[in-house]
């Protein structure tokens, strides 16, 4: 799923020269961020399939083997998680962000904080 992005501040007046030189940037950062997570989330739903055929990672020959092949999994998320935080922080300082699902949807932020949380009496921000 592609995701897009907007402003962090909607009311800040931005001339049209500025809006103009940022877009192509601001999309190829969300273009970015969106294949990062959408090929995590991929590799998940495999792993989960592979979980529901029966077919796990017993299939190391040794402890030191399953070892090492989750470390690198724990590092190739870790390098996963920085390089999405990287591209929030380039985006962040141009004044963007990722639009949050709902937001495709678009369904008003306090309406979703409200069906999120408040509506529990709990305090989700």
């Amino acid at each position: 799923m592609s995701r897009a992005w907007t402003w962090i501040d909607e009311d800040l007046e931005r001339t049209d020269e500025a809006i103009d030189r940022i877009t192509p940037l601001l999309d190829q950062l969300a273009y970015q961020w969106s294949n990062l997570h959408d090929a995590e989330e991929q590799r998940g739903f495999a792993r989960q399939a592979d979980y529901e055929d029966g077919r796990d990672d017993s299939d190391f020959e040794d402890e030191a083997e399953e070892f090492a092949a989750r470390q690198m999994a724990q590092l190739r998320y870790q390098q996963h998680e920085a390089q999405l935080s990287a591209i929030e922080e380039m985006m962040a300082a141009h004044g963007a962000r990722m639009m949050r699902p709902y937001e495709h949807w678009n369904e008003d932020e306090r309406y979703m904080q409200y069906m999120e949380c408040d509506r529990y009496g709990d305090s989700c921000y």
